[in-house]
């Protein structure tokens, strides 16, 4: 079983780590229409 601090450390974590993903993600994207805009 798992206690209310264990389960904030964990939900924290996953939350941190989907934020880097989305992050990395958007960082990405605004690359991509950098270089798009650039050739026009």
């Amino acid at each position: 079983m798992v206690n209310q601090e264990s389960f904030l450390e964990q939900s924290l974590a996953k939350a941190t780590q989907h934020r880097r993903k989305l992050r990395k993600e958007n960082r990405q994207k605004e690359l991509k229409n950098a270089m798009f805009q650039s050739l026009n």
